[in-house]
């Protein structure tokens, strides 16, 4: 090894390397004759293993989870206000709606994940004092780029190994791509514009002042036909009816679900109904994909982050987000406003479930420029874990950003989470679960505490992140023998299938492991105990007198929605641990509920507020 630049002692060898066999390969024979310690830094489970096969009986995996997390948290404010800094001075919708701005690190935004990624590398090499070498597994190239340069910024030359270099026809390649997707998206909404025009001859107008609620129609909701607004709003639009509020519903069809049938599902709904293509033309379409051709703009000079040089992550989200139809999504949502327009002063409201996404944000700046007097109001009815940055805010307020005018929350747990978060005083009210109306009635207060099942189940719950619910899978089929007499049953999220999941991983369910798409709560009152990861349900399950597991991700950011509550549950990072706690509860599990049963429901009071005639005046007061 050459000297080192300053800041970093002379380590033994360290090389970088990619995840895939050749690079492997390559390493293990620069290293063939000593043993090395190795650290992974990725998301992928199936690279994981194929790496650990690698290096069997040749190298020693330095476990980082730990450290990983504590980056993540040291990280996030100064994350936050990096990016509100550099949105602040270029300010344009087409900032605003970028992956990058929007920050949704479970989704589409992997800057945050990979700059964290890059700190423990380079704080990893800074303390590396050997006595083996040092290899760093890091499967993003991006990241692999990024280390190279800070580490070469210090006069430090480190081998890397795996291709890092930018592809020749990079440029000519996504141009191609971007134009295929776009051409995509244009025919798919051409389709819908067309079907709904002939399916609703006249479109509704409204002639009095009157709220509109923006609902997601998915395959699942939408079988309860009409009412499908009910799964995100519960009672909210009949209970503003009572009150004097004119109320139509804004359905928001996923993609995937069948349109001519929501269409003639809509039909009979007992409110107006706005269908957002019927208001759309395709020469909207037309001018959508074209804007959205332009590139998100970027400062003349990326500036550092934490001291490092993070700009190969920042363009590589950025391409990722010019090339998918991320964009042209969010500015046929503007254009929908800008139509909206034509009702003059009548929209006094929306009201829309707030995850500050690029369609919200393309929501909120459309009204502002072209419905200035109309209220914007989102609600808060998800998970809050200080990881999940898409909900929270830089420390002093992001006031040039594109919000809603205020957020109603599920209870007063979040409320305060958001109100110490960067909004603004007066911005955050408590509002009550509304969507969960039907769990509160089932609430275990004191009684029955035995699971209804007829054998011991241990219900293993996946949140919408496919990374997770990898872990989650993999970790549900080695957890207990098929012979310990346990059941162990894996409830997927409805838009992470258990399809989705198998298709990244081979993996063969025992007999005594299944795939379950019964109701949640149905079974969670047939389960002992539930392992979850960043899934929200965990709440649901203290409310019903169901033990939970927390499983630290070894491979993601812990989204943990009780990590403000850690003793409400029992925590474990790997599978031993896993096995431990939970054959624990099961062993001890009715003295486990009698001791926390009190607390728990404290924090789903704190949690999941009533609803009253005050939690519907929260969202038109």
């Amino acid at each position: 090894m050459p000297p080192v630049g300053k800041g970093f002692p002379v380590p033994h060898q360290v090389v970088i390397t990619a995840a895939d066999s050749r690079s492997l390969e390559a390493v293990q024979r620069r290293f063939s004759e000593e043993s090395v310690s190795w650290v992974y830094l990725g998301q992928n489970l199936t690279k994981f293993y194929q790496v650990k096969q690698s290096f069997q009986g040749r190298g020693t995996q330095l476990d980082t989870t730990q450290q990983f997390q504590q980056t993540a948290q040291a990280l996030r404010l100064l994350y936050l206000t990096y990016l509100y800094k550099m949105g602040r001075e270029l300010n344009s919708l087409r900032w605003w709606i970028s992956s990058l701005s929007c920050r949704r690190v479970d989704a589409s935004s992997k800057t945050f994940h990979q700059a964290c990624y890059m700190k423990l590398a380079l704080e990893l090499l800074k303390k590396w004092q050997g006595p083996e070498p040092l290899v760093i597994v890091a499967v993003d190239k991006p990241v692999r780029v990024g280390l190279e340069r800070n580490l070469a910024a210090d006069g430090v030359r480190v081998p890397v190994f795996g291709s890092h270099r930018s592809f020749p026809f990079r440029l000519t390649w996504d141009t191609v791509n971007m134009w295929a997707h776009r051409a995509f998206f244009v025919f798919r909404q051409s389709h819908r514009v067309f079907v709904s025009r002939r399916m609703i001859r006249r479109a509704y107008m409204p002639t009095e002042d009157t709220t509109l609620l923006i609902s997601w129609a998915s395959s699942d909701n939408l079988r309860r036909g009409v009412d499908f607004h009910k799964s995100f709003f519960g009672d909210l639009a009949a209970r503003l009816g009572e009150i004097g509020y004119r109320v139509a519903i804004v359905p928001m069809i996923l993609p995937g679900v069948g349109y001519k049938e929501a269409l003639f599902r809509l039909r009979a709904a007992g409110y107006p109904v706005l269908v957002p293509d019927r208001y759309l033309s395709f020469l909207d379409l037309i001018r959508a994909a074209i804007s959205s051709c332009a590139r998100p703009p970027l400062p003349g000079t990326i500036p550092t982050f934490c001291g490092m040089d993070i700009s190969s992550l920042i363009r590589e989200d950025l391409r990722k987000h010019w090339v998918s139809n991320q964009a042209m999504d969010a500015l046929l949502t503007a254009m929908l406003v800008r139509r909206w327009e034509s009702f003059g002063s009548l929209i006094t409201r929306i009201i829309y479930i707030y995850e500050n996404q690029p369609w919200e944000r393309a929501l909120c700046w459309g009204a502002r420029h072209s419905l200035p007097d109309t209220t914007l109001v989102g609600y808060q009815h998800a998970r809050l874990p200080r990881l999940l940055l898409n909900f929270h805010l830089a420390p002093a307020g992001e006031d040039e950003a594109p919000l809603p005018d205020r957020v109603v929350t599920v209870g007063r747990h979040t409320a305060r989470i958001l109100s110490g978060g960067g909004f603004t005083a007066g911005r955050v009210r408590v509002g009550g679960a509304i969507h969960l109306q039907n769990l509160m009635p089932l609430r275990s207060d004191g009684g029955k505490s035995s699971p209804s099942g007829d054998c011991t189940t241990v219900l293993v719950a996946c949140s919408n992140s496919p990374e997770e619910a990898t872990e989650l899978v993999h970790m549900a089929t080695r957890l207990f023998d098929q012979d310990e007499g346990v059941r162990v049953v894996i409830k997927c999220h409805p838009i992470m299938p258990f399809e989705k999941v198998s298709n990244s991983m081979s993996v063969q369910l025992p007999k005594h492991v299944q795939v379950c798409d019964d109701p949640l709560t149905e079974l969670m009152l047939q389960s002992s105990v539930m392992v979850y990861s960043g899934s929200t349900v965990c709440t649901q399950a203290l409310a019903l007198g169901l033990p939970v597991v927390h499983l630290c991700p070894q491979f993601d950011l812990d989204m943990d929605p009780l990590e403000t509550v850690p003793d409400l549950r029992l925590e474990a990072t790997g599978l031993e641990e896993l096995r431990q706690n939970v054959r624990w509860l099961l062993c001890h599990r009715e003295e486990y509920i009698s001791q926390h049963r009190e607390r728990w429901n404290r924090f789903v009071d704190e949690m999941y507020g009533p609803v009253t005639e005050q939690t519907f005046s929260a969202f038109v007061e």
